[in-house]
């Protein structure tokens, strides 16, 4: 099995390796989790669960701007998205911050809909 994982923030692998254990209900030695400089030496290639990087770095895009860039639609909650929604709310959420513009994160919060008419009120273009 292949899955993404997102995180909003980098962490150590240590602290990785120990959530993912945690989440996944395996001991810690079951978790491989790579390096982020890339190094394929210290690797333990038997493990049960293995996390590699891109290409040996933290990648800073967000769940919504990758699902749209890979054309991958979402379910959240009762509401559904389409890659281009995603897409729309993450360059207008960007744009809100680089305005300098207070951001009401209840509205974004409560109801992934309302979330979708609070962010794309405006017309965003790519």
């Amino acid at each position: 099995m292949i899955a993404n994982l997102f995180t909003v923030a980098e962490t150590e692998p240590s602290r990785l390796r120990g959530a993912l254990a945690q989440l996944l209900a395996v001991t810690r030695e079951a978790v491989d989790v790579a390096d982020t400089d890339g190094d394929q030496e210290a690797r333990r290639w038997d493990c049960d669960v293995g996390v590699a990087f891109g290409v040996g770095d933290w990648q800073k895009v967000s769940p919504a701007q990758l699902m749209n860039e890979k054309g991958v639609d979402a379910r959240i909650g009762d509401a559904s998205f389409t890659a281009k929604q995603l897409g729309d709310m993450q360059r207008a959420l960007e744009a809100k911050y680089s305005r300098g513009e207070e951001i009401d994160w209840k509205r974004l919060n409560d109801n992934p809909k309302g979330a979708l008419e609070y962010l794309t009120s405006e017309a965003v273009t790519p």
